[in-house]
């Protein structure tokens, strides 16, 4: 994070900039940065998206990085949405990690997620898991890509060009509780997900 701001400009984020969204999508230490405190478990990050709810944004996906959700073959994201009545409806999306290293998926993550948020009329559950599908199959394609210029060492730069239109459709295992502080069922939904990227 302070690599791309400096940790100066924090206050100004945190006290002028956070209030005036609709939307925010941290990773959990961007999250742990706005709220004061390290976000390391699931409760760490419902307080910290409650905490996020209160300076006045209705939308929290947090994209990654809550350590005591992740797995060595999982990662998961939580996304947070309090209406006008002031009902917070929160959900954990658990879906497979994809091995490299891949740089511009926040910016990929969010331009889908404004886009689905608007196709799917701001339900934010529908928004995620199409952004997450169409997620995983953008980053299997360029890991896959990498692998076969025989890189010893993958690291793998997601680059969109503009030359080929592909039209990706992922099948993937969603993991998603509803609202999570009010059930400990688990629903397992498999959604089909198609997006159109231009590589």
């Amino acid at each position: 994070f302070f690599k791309y701001v400096p940790k100066t400009l924090l206050p100004v984020y945190r006290d002028v900039v956070v209030p005036l969204a609709n939307v925010l999508t941290p990773n959990a230490f961007e999250l742990g940065e706005l709220v004061g405190f390290t976000i390391f478990n699931e409760k760490d990050c419902i307080r910290g998206m409650d905490a996020i709810h209160r300076m006045g944004v209705e939308t929290v996906v947090v994209t990654s990085g809550v350590e005591e959700s992740q797995t060595p073959d999982t990662l998961c994201c939580y996304a947070s949405k309090k209406d006008a009545s002031e009902i917070t409806r929160r959900y954990r999306f658990r879906f497979p990690r994809i091995p490299g290293q891949f740089v511009g998926t926040g910016d990929v993550f969010d331009s889908l997620l404004i886009a689905w948020l608007d196709h799917c009329k701001n339900d934010v559950c529908d928004a995620v898991g199409h952004v997450l599908g169409s997620m995983q199959g953008l980053l299997r394609k360029t890991s896959h890509y990498a692998q076969d210029l025989n890189k010893q060492t993958i690291f793998e730069v997601l680059m969109i060009k503009y030359e080929n239109l592909t039209v990706l459709t992922d099948y993937i295992r969603v993991r998603i509780r509803t609202p999570l502080n009010h059930s400990d069922q688990m629903g397992l939904a498999r959604v089909a997900l198609p997006w159109r990227a231009i590589f």
